[in-house]
């Protein structure tokens, strides 16, 4: 070989001073990744101590505090325990007889406290994967909020005697990692058996499910889900019109009109436009179904509790429409996409029948653990690669 040849090879050999040069920047942006993924399992271990603490007092609450809640919060407590202990009968009211004679038959029926801590006890379970870092490191600052809020309402609207609980296996099997028809056809049938036994309304929420899934099969957007969701209602509305001669909220107002001066009805829900009819109705409901959402009568209250309350709840679903558009956009993910399409339906029906914000806040609580799954499947940080990949596992 030549010397210009030695000299070219030489020329291609780097000094160590160059090669550190040119390897310092990798290594600085190394290092800054090492820091950031350090700093992110640290917060999301401060996160999950933060909930498991919660927990651990949300327990305690359900053991010695329930004395402490206002005597609203424990009326359907109080009857489902009259009917477990034999105590009286409400033949008229078929879901609620059920419940206690189920607690009567399993031993329940004298011991509130321990019929408290097997309904929390399930109602954590399904909360405890969205403890895992790497969901929490999704999730953030807003999640562990949002997770320590699903925690008190449990502790309030399931720790005792509750019909809330018989909804939480349904709310387990939506979970499940099954994307095959069948399973979707076993789902539909849970509702249905829900529907039946407990809530008859759930036998609506099961029917906009189903028109729901097939829109979803056939058009993968978040825009096709809230657009049959309100196609849904257009339809009961004219149901009711024609079949039972009734505006969409009659049951609703039928029931409020009994409550309007009662103490515990501050929260009511009442039509917000002062117009009637079929069209009327329809009107009013699809308001509500905005103000589920994004809860404006309880902001202007003005009241600590229900601001708070409002808050949870805006945060809650912005967090829960902005996965669920994402991954129904993507349409590779059957469970987030059942579980979309479920809580949809379920809200959708609550602003044809629901009364007052408490109790949509108690019925909405054992679906907490599908929407904040929702939620946590995929936040704003595609950047970071993180998506719902951080619930598989």
């Amino acid at each position: 070989m030549t010397g210009a040849g030695h000299t070219a090879a030489d020329r291609a050999i780097r000094s160590p001073g160059e090669i550190l040069a040119v390897a310092k920047p990798y290594a600085v942006a190394s290092s800054t990744a090492q820091r950031l993924r350090s700093h992110e399992n640290s917060s999301a271990t401060i996160g999950q101590l933060i909930v498991t603490l919660v927990m651990v007092l949300g327990i305690v609450f359900v053991v010695a505090g329930r004395g402490l809640l206002p005597d609203r919060y424990s009326y359907d407590e109080q009857k489902i325990q009259q009917i477990a202990l034999g105590q009286q009968s409400f033949e008229s009211d078929q879901s609620f007889q059920l419940v206690g004679v189920i607690y009567r038959e399993t031993g329940l029926s004298g011991n509130p406290t321990l019929a408290g801590l097997i309904g929390i006890a399930a109602y954590y379970a399904l909360l405890v994967p969205l403890l895992r870092p790497r969901v929490l490191r999704v999730a953030g600052v807003t999640g562990v909020v949002l997770l320590c809020g699903a925690v008190v309402f449990g502790a309030v609207y399931i720790g005792h005697y509750s019909k809330e609980v018989f909804l939480l296996p349904v709310v387990a099997l939506f979970l499940r990692r099954d994307s095959s028809r069948k399973w979707e056809g076993v789902l539909v049938l849970l509702l249905v058996g829900y529907g039946l036994g407990f809530r008859t309304y759930w036998l609506l929420v099961a029917c906009l499910y189903c028109v729901v899934r097939i829109a979803m099969s056939r058009q993968a957007r978040m825009r096709s889900v809230a657009i049959w969701g309100f196609a849904g209602l257009v339809v009961l509305a004219l149901g009711f019109h024609l079949f039972m001669g009734v505006e969409l909220d009659h049951y609703r107002v039928q029931v409020n009109a009994y409550r309007m001066d009662a103490v515990d009805a501050s929260s009511l829900i009442e039509p917000i436009l002062p117009i009637g009819g079929a069209w009327g109705g329809l009107v009013n409901s699809a308001l509500t179904l905005v103000a589920l959402v994004v809860p404006l009568p309880l902001l202007l209250m003005l009241k600590a509790f229900y601001v708070i309350v409002a808050g949870y709840l805006v945060v809650m679903w912005s967090r829960f429409g902005a996965g669920a558009r994402r991954i129904i956009a993507r349409g590779k993910d059957a469970r987030i996409n059942r579980l979309v399409a479920v809580v949809v339906s379920f809200v959708v029906i609550q602003s044809v029948f629901e009364p007052d914000y408490g109790s949509y806040v108690r019925h909405l609580t054992p679906l907490l653990p599908a929407v904040l799954t929702v939620a946590f499947s995929l936040v704003h940080s595609d950047d970071r690669g993180t998506s719902s990949e951080a619930l598989k596992g």
